[in-house]
């Protein structure tokens, strides 16, 4: 009898679906001697596949349980976790406490970088990969070794499980190989792996490399796989829909809607032909939503069960047919929790690299180890940035288990390129040229330039030393740079010239983890101030070379620079000054006694300075910062800079209605309070107070009539918006001395200090 059902079914199915009626398959069931298969297919759709969430609950909730999963990209995903044995209620948990925007973005964090890469870390939008004589663009732009991390957490109860069709239901996600043109069935392996590769989007993510082939997102040739469904074994196959559909003529406007339509074309035919094949197609109405809107996960959620819903008639009679064939209760697998480690091993590589892998790694073999611990150890290994990718499995061996560690030391040179304004320097065209392992194993070169009428140019080069331990870093940076030198007073320019400035810096780092250092550093520096706006007794130009030992203890686990959502920036500093030179030109000898500059050789400043930022709501945010500053000499160079938007600089704090450096002060104690909303993605408008006293010998250098020490105060409003190239930020404020309104508008980064 199941014979004859089954010829009767592959006569039904072979007859596309707008003549067919599914109640009569559906029907059809019903002369099966045993329980038929019943499939799920599940397409690609990045965040619209959520809504495959509702489609799930909805046939937990009338009963329907499934045979056969199939699923490609965020339909992997979904499917993947479905066939673990979680239900609707329990996938819909893990989805929202998923950050889907931080694992899907290229973007590290700023947290997740160790401490000698955070200065130049993500501000170069545009980047060439140089490679065998050519100038090239990366491979993907979205870095996803925190979403393969995230996979391994997630899918780690079936870390055992080789063949996918003996997770508690049946499995099969899919990827297309790059280099044959080939859809490839992903149906054995590592789990989490294989749905890496099956979500690979090509030109966003990089092609994964697995089981000796290079894939790209399936949904390129096979977005939804309700054939490979039916050739698993179902006898019937709910299908649950969210890619793209063909675009009217209408709507292909621009080259951009062409190139697009152009390369999905060979996806949309063939999901046109998988939904013939669907005995009951689900089709959630997501359209008009954004497909990397993973923020708006209950609505997608609900647009899923209502799809499913809207086939009530259908799934409900399969529901009572199901009910006659009993069915033992799908077992979903055990979370581990934790395991016990025997031994730790890693992929072959450079001897130099390993010893960092295990140093970052920080775990001990012969241990008990849960996932998250391993993950925080991947992501020591990941912050390092000496990387390409960091994966891990932890794999059976007899009676025990071993972590195995995939590492790909970064091999790179690169170019990057981005654009900025800020008022000392105005607008320029920044370039940075980086090498890893030049020389030196672990080693990092840097050279930058900046391109405008106030040019700079820096380099940066370490290396990661130690015998025994890799988290100490040798390195030097040198920086030269001209910008303009104001002298303001009570809101007027009192004195302007030219800044040259050039700094030495040779030192050694401990990094305790990614956010944790201590520093001892030779700060070798040189100022040439040349005045353009000259009295009668006056400076003409003024020289001061000077050396300065320090030692910088730091802590920064912010999540971002500026726009920042949460976290903690202590730094407290002791250095002391020796053997300081100045070479003073004067307009005639007498201004030298007029003037009257006491200067010392040696000196001795300390800082300590803390920022701590905590939300207040999902969209509001408040961050205190205090800084406070003491040097025991004045100079009216060397010193620090008040002023500006919240971009950061050496020796420079920002002041709400101030201009940038419109302040200078040899000592102070600072304060600042900001209250940030953000009214869209991206982009916030901030209430700011600032107040500062201090003591600054450049007042009476361009002023005379005011006396050394001073109060200053300013409140007001910084809007921003973050873009590719840096932070647009623009202060309206009211000062204390100007006692008017006062704006201040930067674009982009500093990558010069």
């Amino acid at each position: 009898m199941r014979k004859i059902a089954a010829i009767l079914f592959v006569l039904i199915i072979s007859i596309p679906l707008s003549s067919q009626d599914t109640l009569t398959v559906i029907d059809s069931l019903k002369l099966y001697e045993k329980r038929p298969k019943i499939g799920l297919a599940l397409s690609g759709g990045a965040a619209h596949g959520l809504a495959h969430i509702g489609v799930i609950q909805y046939l937990d909730e009338i009963g329907i349980d499934i045979d056969y999963v199939t699923g490609t990209s965020m339909g992997a995903i979904i499917g993947a976790l479905y066939a673990m044995g979680y239900d609707g209620e329990k996938i819909e948990e893990i989805a929202k406490e998923l950050d889907w925007t931080a694992i899907l973005n290229n973007k590290i964090p700023l947290n997740g970088v160790a401490a000698v890469e955070k200065l130049y870390h993500d501000k170069y939008p545009l980047t060439f990969v140089i490679e065998n004589n050519s100038i090239l663009l990366p491979q993907g732009f979205f870095n996803t070794n925190r979403l393969e991390l995230e996979l391994a957490k997630l899918f780690a109860p079936a870390s055992e499980i080789e063949n996918f069709e003996e997770l508690p239901r049946a499995f099969n996600a899919f990827g297309v190989d790059i280099e044959k043109g080939e859809i490839v069935t992903l149906n054995n392996g590592r789990l989490a792996k294989a749905l890496r590769a099956s979500m690979a989007i090509p030109s966003v993510f990089a092609p994964k490399y697995y089981q000796g082939k290079y894939l790209v997102d399936g949904g390129l040739m096979r977005n939804f796989p309700v054939s490979d469904n039916i050739k698993m074994g179902s006898d019937l196959v709910i299908g649950s829909y969210v890619g793209r559909e063909k675009a009217d003529i209408t709507e292909l406007r621009t080259l951009i809607d062409i190139l697009t339509e152009s390369a999905f074309m060979m996806s949309i035919t063939d999901s046109k032909t998988q939904k013939e094949l669907t005995n009951v197609l689900l089709t959630p109405n997501v359209k008009d939503m954004g497909v990397f809107d993973f923020e708006d996960c209950e609505e997608f959620i609900q647009k899923g069960y209502e799809a499913a819903k809207s086939n009530e008639e259908k799934l409900i009679k399969l529901a009572t047919i199901l009910k006659k064939y009993p069915k033992e209760k799908t077992i979903s697998l055990d979370d581990p929790g934790f395991v016990f480690i025997d031994s730790i091993k890693i992929n072959k590589m450079p001897n130099r690299d390993q010893k960092l892998v295990l140093d970052k790694l920080a775990l001990k073999e012969r241990s008990y180890m849960t996932f998250e611990h391993i993950e925080d150890g991947i992501d020591r290994v990941t912050s390092t940035l000496n990387f390409e990718s960091v994966s891990y499995d932890v794999i059976k061996n007899g009676s025990g288990h071993f972590l195995f560690i995939e590492a790909a030391p970064r091999e790179e040179k690169k170019i990057g390129i981005n654009i900025n304004h800020f008022s000392p320097t105005n607008s320029s065209l920044i370039i940075n040229g980086q090498v890893r392992n030049f020389i030196f194993r672990l080693s990092n070169l840097r050279a930058s330039l900046r391109l405008s009428e106030n040019v700079a140019v820096g380099g940066e080069y370490f290396v990661r030393g130690g015998l025994s331990n890799k988290n100490w870093v040798l390195g030097l940076r040198i920086e030269a740079q001209k910008q303009d030198m104001v002298f303001e007073s009570f809101g007027r320019q009192r004195k302007n010239g030219l800044l040259w400035k050039g700094y030495i810096t040779p030192y050694l780092t401990y990094e305790f983890n990614n956010y944790t250092s201590i520093r001892a550093e030779i700060d070798i520096k040189r100022f040439d101030f040349i005045n353009e706006l000259q009295s009668e007794f006056d400076i003409k130009r003024f020289v001061e070379v000077g050396n300065k030992i320090g030692f910088i203890f730091s802590i920064d686990d912010r999540d971002a620079r500026v726009m920042i959502k949460r976290g903690l920036y202590l730094y407290s500093r002791a250095a002391y000054g020796f053997e300081t030179f100045h070479n003073l030109k004067y307009t005639k000898p007498a201004a030298a006694d007029v003037l009257n500059f006491s200067i010392a050789e040696n000196f001795f400043e300390g800082e300590f300075f803390v920022s701590q930022t905590f939300p207040l709501s999902r969209n509001v945010w408040w961050t205190f910062t205090g800084d406070a500053y003491y040097k025991n000499n004045s100079s009216i160079l060397d010193n620090y800079s008040i002023g500006g938007t919240t971009i950061e600089g050496k020796r420079n704090l920002p002041f709400i209605g101030y201009r940038a450096q419109e302040l200078r002060t040899d000592q102070h104690l600072y304060m600042r309070s900001d209250l940030r909303i953000g009214v869209f993605d991206n982009v916030s408008v901030t209430l700011v107070g600032n107040i500062i006293v201090g003591e600054s010998k450049s007042f009476r250098y361009s002023d005379p009539s005011r006396e050394n020490t001073f109060t200053a105060y300013g409140v007001g409003f910084e809007f921003g918006i973050m873009l590719p190239i840096g932070p647009v930020l623009f202060d309206v404020g009211y000062s204390s001395e100007a006692e008017n309104v006062r704006t201040e508008l930067s674009i982009g980064w500093k990558h010069f200090f």
